[in-house]
């Protein structure tokens, strides 16, 4: 029995070395993933800048780390065996010593000696199997340390214990009173005392210089951040006090960077709208004047879109995205920028289709657009975190302010229609 201490002692310590190892091992896959994945969405930018051997290089680098930590892993586990038979061969050779010396002096039988080596070894393969368990179960659970770790994390907005859903009859109004925002680590605020109200049924334009905090604004509408000071309400109903699924139920949302799935096209419109019928989702795609590009796809709405859309040109995501909203059919649009990968034409198409999906709805978009800017209700000018200044595009042209400066950079080039913010 004096086997059995030390051999469960030495399994348990290769079992926290394997644990460990295991972890620093999915640790690598993550960072190599990462780099992977960096380097083939800036394929171009490695390309044009000749850094093809650097990356070969850096890449090479994070292998090589990956194998060494898989050698050892190997390695440590490994050892159990051997070093269990080490042990099994010194306690036997003692046995045998022991009970040799025992039947000799008549102590103990021949036969005795025999079942009780036969007993030990009969003991000791199950024991050896438990050892090789024992250092598998601790490979899998370093594995899995990762992902506890990652479904653990828990969102800084969450819903209070207090909180009710929202509720709607209609387009409702959205009210910013006095907010402040500043992302974690940074010291400059993003929102410095942000107060407007986008009244229903009404098309709210943000414009401004880059870093403004014009995206900021959009993203504490749906709560994927909240204030550290004022308060977001939508008809008079505070949003940090409804639920965030009813909240969301309520907005549809179309990025810079359209969002596109690995899957068909009807899967990727009918994200969002679960119980929408194939007519309703072709609807949507006609609406979107995406239906037309869609049926010279290999095999129409059925065409898998590669990741992240790669199948299609950025104009035709931005499109896919659309009619996603349109389907969606929310009383609150948020559009950040959602005409910017689109062409000329393509641009006037989706303005006719924007003016549609924007009747009845409650509307806040940013726009580099003229074209798009000057046709929203109320244009609130954003910079450095403030409203430098807010009105229609008339109104703000005569007051000669940041509004009129950013218009006449734009159109020096008498055919260009974009700000440059």
């Amino acid at each position: 029995l004096t086997v059995f201490p030390p051999a469960i002692l030495f399994v348990g310590y290769v079992g926290k070395k394997i644990r460990s190892v295991s972890r620093k091992t999915q640790e690598g896959f993550s960072v190599l993933t990462d780099k992977l994945a960096q380097t083939f969405q800036g394929v171009r930018q490695v390309k044009v800048n000749n850094k093809e051997s650097f990356e070969t290089i850096r890449m090479g680098e994070v292998i090589d780390h990956m194998k060494r930590l898989n050698k050892k892993s190997v390695r440590v586990g490994n050892l159990t065996t051997p070093v269990n038979d080490l042990f099994v061969g010194l306690i036997l050779f003692a046995l045998v010593s022991y009970g040799g010396f025992a039947v000799m002096d008549q102590s103990m039988t021949p036969g005795a000696l025999v079942t009780f080596i036969a007993a030990f070894l009969l003991a000791y393969e199950p024991m050896k199997k438990l050892s090789k368990l024992h250092v598998q179960l601790n490979t899998g659970l370093g594995a899995a340390d990762r992902i506890f770790e990652a479904l653990d994390t828990k969102s800084k907005v969450t819903d209070k214990k207090s909180a009710k859903p929202l509720v709607l009859d209609s387009s409702p109004s959205i009210k910013f009173s006095n907010v402040f925002f500043a992302y974690e680590g940074e010291k400059s605020k993003a929102l410095d005392g942000i107060s407007f109200t986008a009244a229903k049924n009404k098309k709210i334009a943000l414009v401004g210089p880059s870093g403004g905090g014009k995206s900021t604004i959009l993203n504490m509408i749906p709560r994927f951040f909240d204030p550290q000071k004022g308060v977001i309400e939508i008809n008079g109903q505070d949003i940090s006090k409804v639920t965030l699924r009813s909240l969301r139920d309520h907005i549809a949302y179309v990025p810079q960077d359209a969002v596109i799935f690995d899957e068909d096209v009807t899967y990727n419109i009918a994200y969002g709208a679960d119980e929408a019928t194939q007519e309703q989702i072709e609807a949507a795609a006609k609406a979107a004047f995406a239906h037309d590009f869609i049926m010279e796809l290999p095999e129409g709405y059925q065409t898998r879109l590669g990741e992240n859309g790669t199948k299609l040109s950025g104009g035709q995501r931005q499109r896919i995205a659309i009619a996603r909203a349109i389907l969606r059919d929310a009383p609150i649009l948020l559009l950040d920028e959602a005409t910017s990968a689109l062409d000329n034409e393509s641009e006037e198409f989706i303005q006719k289709s924007l003016e549609e999906l924007s009747k009845n709805r409650t509307t806040i978009m940013i726009a580099h657009r003229l074209s798009t800017i000057k046709n929203a209700d109320k244009i609130i000018v954003i910079d450095q975190g403030r409203i430098a200044e807010q009105g229609t595009h008339e109104g703000l042209l005569k007051k000669e302010g940041l509004y009129k400066t950013l218009h006449d950079i734009a159109f020096k080039d008498k055919t260009n229609d974009v700000v440059q913010l």
